[in-house]
């Protein structure tokens, strides 16, 4: 921009190419620069400007993004140095209390005041962060939000806005073939580059009239824009290349020679495609009829890959004599994340098509019947246990009425029911020993560490201890896990009603706190039926 300040950060959320460094500097706070998810890029996280002539500021107003979708910071250290004589002066200081808001963008301003600094290069970094845990965008799993500062607020210091277009400057360190530069300008507009548009990159200077290979095997390097500053001292950081290159296309006309234009070519304009309507669809299987396939195309079903997905094509009431069903296979891997099948002009033949024809694609993922096979087990299964459950209680029905016919003969037994109470009543119950406790309260609270966390595995240690030594407190674990069930369904429905997580498979994962809570609830369950076996008398009646 001409400004002379460069702007730099420890990390950047990804995607999002306008939130730079540069945002949180250039008076605007509705930019803002933001870091990755992740406690890795949030813990420490840092900005750091390095200007033309030194500033003396005793002052910033820091404007924070403070809503539930980003960590805030709790404290900060101001850096000011000087290139010419290296002195550095550093400031400490705490943040008061950020507290954050449910709508989202809602942005804090922060006075922060200490002793004045000076120098060339200025770095704030957040060394003390108040982490946030949450569903990430695309509602898969929890994470450390990221931090979102608008404005550092720093006097005298200002980046003004981009060019409306790149500056299009020849560079020789952004491509290698063979391992020698190619001189390369990249152009196009400064929004689209910063909204993750499509721009191009063009041979200039030496290389502008073309790039000469010879035939066969060549190698194309692109240098990746990343360089390793930590901005803890004020020494100039080599200019990088600036760009990350996805994706090159190397042309020429027929005979190899050099295209009239060093511009690079327009991408192949497609076929008209097929038209496809879906008859049944479910989560397992798709019915899908197909028309006006006049050339080969490539059938998609926008799902991850996977497989165990199989295409069959059936011939339509229309198809010409001879035709029959063709098996599409298992899917290819398509726009990166999809399932595909290549429908080839051998395939239109065998399956008959002819102009406006259709035909039908049936899809079904095949593990499903194994799926269905389970269900099957699981449900004998189940009617089988209800059988055997049932067994005793035909039993003692049938004891009742044998005692009720030699009733006349002699004294009926002793009533062997048993009786329903409350384990914190009554004055029933084994006495233990001190050291029994403490033996069952450990072994409890280490398998409950074991499978929740080591914080619940001591919470159930003493929740064991207090029910086996306190006849009263032996509802306590019952108690506990009824009341984490009730924190974790609590957690989901609030979660969902703040930040709605994506619908699919991945859902559960956005949640992995609520799951942590429940398994928790498991534990205290078990924690109750380990007091209650360890407290209830004997058979024999022996304590």
């Amino acid at each position: 921009t001409g400004s002379g300040v460069v702007a730099t950060s420890s990390s950047r959320l990804t995607g999002a190419l306008g939130d730079t460094a540069s945002a949180a500097a250039d008076g605007n706070p509705a930019t803002v620069w933001q870091t990755g998810f992740g406690g890795k890029d949030v813990g420490g996280a840092w900005l750091r400007y390095r200007l033309p002539s030194p500033i003396t500021f005793d002052h910033l107003s820091l404007t924070v993004v403070a809503d539930r979708r980003h960590s805030v910071p709790e404290g900060l250290t101001v850096t000011a140095t000087t290139a010419t004589t290296g002195r550095t002066e550093k400031r400490h200081v705490a943040l008061p209390r950020i507290r954050r808001s449910a709508v989202p963008g809602t942005t804090v301003t922060v006075p922060v005041s200490f002793p004045p600094v000076t120098g060339t290069v200025v770095r704030v970094s957040f060394g003390r962060v108040r982490w946030e845990q949450d569903v990430l965008a695309d509602g898969s799993r929890t994470g450390t939000l990221p931090l979102g500062i608008a404005e550092v607020g720093i006097p005298g210091l200002r980046v003004p806005p981009p060019l409306a277009v790149l500056p299009g400057t020849c560079q020789s360190d952004l491509l290698t073939i063979d391992g020698h530069p190619v001189t390369v300008k990249v152009v196009g507009s400064t929004a689209t580059a910063l909204d993750d548009g499509q721009v191009k990159i063009e041979p200039c200077g030496a290389d502008a009239h073309g790039i000469h290979l010879s035939a066969g095997h060549h190698v194309v390097e692109s240098a990746l824009a990343t360089a390793p500053v930590d901005g803890t001292t004020a020494a100039v950081v080599p200019d990088e290349p600036g760009w990350n290159v996805d994706e090159l296309t190397l042309s020429s006309p027929a005979g190899g020679g050099a295209p009239a234009s060093a511009a690079a070519p327009s991408a192949p304009v497609p076929g008209a495609a097929p038209t496809v309507d879906a008859h049944e669809t479910s989560a397992t299987s798709w019915s899908l009829g197909v028309h006006h396939a006049t050339s080969p195309f490539e059938l998609v079903l926008g799902e991850s890959l996977d497989a165990g997905w199989r295409a069959v094509a059936t011939p339509g009431p229309d198809a010409a004599p001879g035709s029959h069903a063709v098996t599409l296979g298992a899917p290819e891997l398509v726009d990166g994340f999809a399932n595909g099948w290549q429908v080839s002009g051998a395939d239109l033949r065998a399956l008959g098509v002819r102009a406006g024809d259709g035909f039908t694609v049936s899809l079904v993922w095949a593990p499903q019947r194994w799926a269905w096979t389970g269900i099957v087990i699981s449900g004998v299964s189940i009617l089988v246990c209800a059988a055997l459950a049932a067994v005793p209680w035909r039993r003692r029905r049938r004891r009742r009425a044998g005692a009720r016919e030699l009733a006349p003969c002699a004294p009926a037994p002793a009533p062997s029911e048993p009786v329903l109470a409350l384990p914190a009543g009554g004055h029933g119950g084994r006495h233990l020993r001190w050291w029994t406790v403490a033996a069952v309260a450990v072994v409890t609270g280490a398998l409950g560490a074991a499978i929740t966390t080591p914080y619940a595995g001591v919470a159930l240690a003493v929740a064991v201890a207090a029910g086996l030594t306190f006849r009263r407190l032996r509802l306590l674990g019952a108690a506990a896990a009824v009341g984490l069930l009730l924190a974790a369904g609590a957690l989901v429905v609030v979660g969902q009603i703040l930040h709605p997580a994506a619908a699919g498979g991945s859902w559960p994962a956005a949640y992995d706190d609520a799951a942590t809570l429940a398994a928790m609830a498991v534990a205290f369950f078990g924690a109750d039926a380990v007091v209650d076996y360890a407290t209830t008398p004997a058979r024999n009646g022996s304590g």
